[in-house]
């Protein structure tokens, strides 16, 4: 034994020929091992309890830190990698969380959480079979798991796989009868995709039930009580939703709206009052406080809480809407106020940014608002009367180029201007043959709009009113009625055709605050076809004007131009379409007899029939001579018999 130890030592000692090397080396082993090993475990551990505080109170870049730290410390940490991923998660990482769950997933193969947290991952993406794949993994793991059910069922919803999905939530609340989110997700599917009120208050009332604490299933209820027309059902859920949680927006604006929609403005004002304490910079509760007080006779708060709208939200064309029709409509101001002069300046500009865009409708439009607010304003008459004459409508340019004269006697362009359009038409047609008054468009034209849940209160009225404003200015349709808010295309025909329009125009607006969509359908009432349908999505400043001047057109666009016999003289004819119908010469029309005459032979109601054609010789704005070219029609042509573009 002795002489072995000798020989062992003989050659240690050949290895390393310095024993007080080795003897030092030994020692500092001894520390690494003995001391410093364990202490680095406890220090990730610290890190990683430090990031969990971090990620519970959404301070994700900070998380990240510490897991990182805690990683680095301990490269097997499969709970700070789970972690780490749903900090980068939470930031739209997606990249790095996903190689998180990963590494958790290579660290333990059996990590149900990370899969489930993987999953989700995916989903978010938008890559459910993924997802999907990652659920199933770690429901064959744990087969009684509710979050891998619950996610597995929101992913088959998503994929349009709605029965299989409902399964699914049943099957989470057969697991835990308290997963209150799967009761919330099957009374949404049922209202929603099923439109079955019972099962969803049904589910509704099981989520109520499961966590009386939490609001959410109390403003489902409510919602749907509201949209059911049971309002005194529909208050008592959304006052238990605020009594819950008083500090809830969403609750508070729900539980407001609902006292606006049925009236009862004096219970509405408070909650607004609260909901604009908590969220001052909230322009929807500025805008909507300003309806309660315009609709409680308020005008000056009203006024007040519109301008807080707009300092907060300048592209808010709805508050701007709301805030100047209690100027004009209401005559709250002067003139010659501070108010109207700035928003009148806010239109000029529009209108001249538009006029060297080239949208004609759109200057139109904002030259005459600019008007309406500052009517002593010469410069800007002087401009919308050039436009009229650019686009061929010279009555109305004479008449704004008068009014630029009695405002400044001696602007010498607007006498100018008006001395060659008075010139014009002494020499025109209408002079020649003694025409007094040009009948209007024969195309009658109801415009409506579907009950929709945009974001400001009372969009689709405003909507309406400002697509008439628009329309107005076409010479090729009449407009009949108001805007209606009708429920279904049936209602929408029946009463178009109680008003004897011909046509009718049915919106459905989607607003965010991004972008609105105007989904649009134009109806022919004779045949009930739809002759064009258009959705016209649009963003940024002036969306909601935009869209509608862009449907404006297609609409006029789409609508047959059609006109009357005026006057009628051996084989010529004037009718009242021009050059702003879109008229040039030698375009040949078709004459029909109108519809509802008495023929005098069988004594019953004609059908509308074509009698011949007739082929256009001279234009002007807004008035024609045509030639007849087909001889028989001679016999049968008369006075308001109809001109219709082929």
């Amino acid at each position: 034994m002795r002489k072995n130890q000798i020989r062992l030592k003989k050659n240690n000692s050949r290895r390393f020929p310095n024993n007080s090397i080795l003897k030092n080396l030994i020692f500092i082993v001894g520390i690494i091992v003995g001391s410093v090993q364990p202490s680095s475990a406890l220090d990730a551990q610290d890190h990683y309890i430090r990031g969990n505080e971090y990620l519970y109170n959404h301070q994700y870049s900070e998380a990240i830190l510490e897991y990182k730290s805690a990683l680095k410390l301990n490269p097997y940490y499969k709970s700070a990698y789970l972690n780490l991923g749903k900090a980068y998660q939470a930031k739209r990482l997606f990249k790095d969380a996903t190689a998180s769950y990963k590494k958790a997933i290579s660290l333990d193969e059996n990590y149900v959480e990370a899969y489930i947290n993987l999953a989700r991952c995916y989903e978010l993406q938008n890559l459910l079979s993924r997802a999907k794949i990652n659920l199933e993994k770690a429901i064959r793991l744990d087969p009684v798991n509710p979050e891998a059910h619950f996610y597995l069922a929101n992913v088959l919803y998503k994929n349009n796989k709605i029965k299989n999905s409902i399964d699914e939530y049943l099957q989470t609340t057969k697991i835990d009868p308290t997963y209150f989110q799967a009761y919330l997700k099957l009374g949404s599917i049922y209202l929603k995709d099923f439109e079955d009120d019972k099962n969803a208050i049904y589910y509704f009332n099981l989520a109520k039930k499961t966590n009386p604490r939490n609001e959410t299933s109390y403003l489902k209820l409510g919602e749907l009580y509201f949209q059911k027309g049971l309002f005194n059902k529909a208050i008592s859920e959304y006052k238990k939703a605020v009594e819950l949680n008083p500090t809830n927006p969403v609750a508070l604006t729900k539980y407001g709206l609902l006292y606006l929609t049925i009236g009862e403005y004096k219970n509405a004002l408070p909650i607004f009052k609260k909901l604009i304490e908590l969220t001052p910079a909230n322009s929807l509760a500025h805008y909507t406080l300003g309806i309660i007080y315009e609709k409680s006779g308020m005008f000056d708060d009203a006024l007040n809480e519109f301008e807080t709208t707009l300092s907060l939200d300048t592209n808010d064309e709805v508050a701007l809407f709301r805030e100047e029709q209690i100027i004009l409509e209401f005559n709250r101001l002067a003139v010659d106020s501070p108010l109207r002069k700035k928003d009148s300046e806010k239109h000029l500009i529009s209108a001249e940014n538009y006029l060297q865009e080239g949208f004609l409708t759109l200057a139109t439009f904002e030259f005459k608002k600019s008007i309406l607010l500052d009517p002593q304003n010469p410069n800007t008459r002087l401009a919308l009367a050039k436009l009229y004459e650019l686009i061929g409508r010279k009555q109305l340019a004479i008449d704004e180029l008068i009014k630029v004269v009695e405002l400044t006697p001696t602007n010498l362009e607007a006498k100018d201007r008006l001395e060659r359009l008075y010139f014009e038409d002494e020499t025109s047609l209408v002079k020649k043959e003694k025409i007094d008054q040009i009948p209007v468009s024969e195309i009658d034209l109801v415009v409506c709009a579907y009950p929709s849940n945009p974001i400001h209160f009372e969009m689709e009225e405003i909507t309406l009113r400002i697509l008439r404003s628009i329309l107005n200015q076409f010479p090729h349709i009449t407009l009949t009625e108001g805007g209606l808010i009708l429920n279904d295309e049936k209602e929408i025909i029946d009463v178009g055709r109680k008003l004897k329009a011909e046509f009718a125009l049915a919106l459905k607006i989607n607003e965010t605050e991004q972008r609105i969509d105007i989904n649009a359908e134009l109806i022919d009432l004779k045949t009930v076809k739809k002759i064009l349908k258009t959705q016209l999505p649009v963003r940024g400043k002036d969306k909601l004007i935009k869209a509608l001047t862009f449907l404006a057109e297609k609409v006029i666009n789409t609508i047959p131009t059609q006109g009357v016999i005026m006057r009628l003289a051996d084989d010529k004819v004037i009718i009242n379409l021009g050059k702003i119908h879109g008229l040039k010469p030698d375009q040949i029309l078709e004459v029909w007899k109108r519809e509802g005459e008495l023929d005098p032979f069988t004594q019953r109601i004609k059908k509308p029939e074509s009698i011949g054609k007739i082929k256009v010789v001279a234009v002007e704005p807004e008035i024609s001579k045509a030639l007849i070219i087909t001889p028989m029609t001679l016999k049968f042509i008369g006075i308001n018999d109809v001109v219709k573009l082929p």
